[in-house]
């Protein structure tokens, strides 16, 4: 299937939107993701290929993925950042199971870069105005990292249900004055008291995702009931001290 590339914009310092043409027919449920592949004969050892979580919602007429562009990046990523407007790429067919349940109390849990699955579902439960029982804690170096804070924002204005807790690292007393630190057990029992009455989501860098289960799974969640998705090649350590066990 070929993608119609249409224009990315900056939504950090170094994260960044990518839009593309959705095609005639395509359809995909919020939260999954899809392989891209660019050709380039001089790629490096990581290739030609990359899965995306596609952080549009399928209510919206683009398809978009959102992802950091570091200084020292891939091949992939500098063909992807040279990406000029009607330039096509090709991509497979979306997949994955991280997506909403239909009933239940939900608790996110993103690491930086990785709520994008949980921007794409809460565009779509704006867009039909949907409700939702949603708590959504949200990890950051800094208060200029986070990404989408606008939409969640106003998720937690309009959708009855909906709360967002940002939680960053490193700041300053008169720029920010929300929650700070790592997501830790104190940080997630304050923002989800009733978290072992949830359906947990996690997602982020793999080792974040990976540290979290056996943690929930301490605090009474029950194993069933926690589901992951990690990003690949990022290391941002957002889970707390406890991450490196």
């Amino acid at each position: 299937m070929k993608l119609i590339f249409k224009g990315k914009k900056n939504l950090t310092s170094d994260i960044w939107k990518f839009d593309f043409e959705k095609p005639n027919g395509f359809s995909y449920i919020a939260g999954q993701y899809v392989q891209l592949i660019i050709d380039d004969s001089e790629a490096d050892k990581r290739g030609t290929k990359r899965w995306f979580t596609l952080s549009s919602s399928p209510s919206e007429n683009d398809l978009s993925i959102t992802t950091r562009l570091v200084e020292e990046h891939s091949t992939f990523k500098g063909d992807l950042a040279k990406l000029r407007a009607g330039e096509e790429i090709e991509a497979g067919e979306p997949e994955g199971e991280f997506v909403l349940p239909k009933t239940g109390k939900l608790l996110w849990i993103a690491g930086g870069i990785g709520v994008t699955p949980f921007h794409s579902q809460a565009k779509y439960l704006l867009d039909k105005e949907e409700t939702r029982d949603i708590i959504l804690v949200h990890g950051n170096r800094s208060p200029k990292d986070i990404a989408y804070r606008e939409l969640f924002e106003l998720a937690a204005e309009r959708i009855n249900g909906f709360v967002y807790a940002p939680i960053v690292e490193n700041f300053s007393s008169t720029t920010w004055t929300g929650k700070t630190g790592k997501i830790d057990e104190a940080a997630l029992l304050e923002c989800a008291p009733d978290l072992t009455d949830r359906i947990a989501f996690v997602s982020g860098p793999e080792p974040m995702v990976e540290a979290f289960k056996p943690r929930l799974v301490k605090m009474g969640v029950a194993a069933e009931n926690i589901h992951q998705d990690w990003f690949p090649g990022y290391e941002d350590d957002f889970s707390g001290p406890q991450s490196a066990n």
